[in-house]
């Protein structure tokens, strides 16, 4: 890859945006940085997996698997890049990932390891600077969301029970729950849920299998 085309890419990742060219040219010249293209079907990273490197899915779409707790249900997203993949995983109480990743496509990847990562906030004022936003926005709204006022409504309800799941909010969803389950984590009866669920069938938004529910949001 080209010194061109590498400051463009790294002009792409937050970790990066707002660096002078002189600056991007010292960081290229001494941080190990991995491009790798992986086909479609490949798994890059298991949910438990230690996270020792930032990895930024650059081009190509990638299925993240979430599991419950309990492993009463999970979730299967379809994500687009370019996306950093769970950031806030690297520092903390637990550094392992939460999520599950598979090529779903032709997928380009940069990866930065944690010590690399951690130099080059120590060098660069803005990296430094971005990679705290980065990971201070993720706090801020996780903190926020308790003290939103209460979802009303059953329809309202399944809507904020996956979002508040996903990854991202785009691209088709794939919720495996039992209408039970998900009646007593919305504090429903599985009969309204079930309801709930048929109208939006009939209304083209979903389609629904067994213990299946799959939306493909647009926008």
């Amino acid at each position: 890859m080209s010194d061109g085309n590498i400051f463009n890419l790294l002009l792409t990742l937050p970790l990066f945006q707002g660096m002078s060219r002189s600056d991007l040219q010292e960081a290229v010249a001494h941080t190990k940085l991995g491009f790798e293209t992986h086909d479609g079907g490949e798994r890059l990273v298991q949910c438990g997996d230690h996270c020792t490197h930032q990895l930024y899915l650059v081009a190509g779409q990638m299925v993240v698997t979430t599991s419950a707790a309990d492993k009463a249900y999970y979730l299967r997203e379809v994500v687009s890049g370019p996306l950093l993949l769970q950031p806030e995983r690297l520092f903390g109480l637990n550094q392992t990932y939460t999520r599950t990743f598979t090529t779903h496509t032709s997928c380009q990847i940069l990866s930065i390891s944690k010590t690399e990562l951690v130099r080059l906030a120590a060098k660069f004022d803005i990296f430094r600077i971005n990679l705290l936003n980065t990971l201070t926005t993720q706090a801020q709204r996780a903190a926020d969301e308790p003290w939103q006022p209460p979802v009303e409504g059953i329809g309202d309800k399944m809507i904020h029970f996956i979002r508040s799941r996903c990854l991202t909010p785009t691209g088709e969803k794939q919720l495996h729950i039992t209408m039970q389950a998900l009646a007593t984590n919305i504090g429903e009866s599985r009969l309204n849920v079930s309801r709930q669920l048929h109208r939006w069938e009939e209304q083209g938004l979903i389609t629904l299998n067994r213990n299946l529910i799959t939306w493909n949001v647009e926008r």
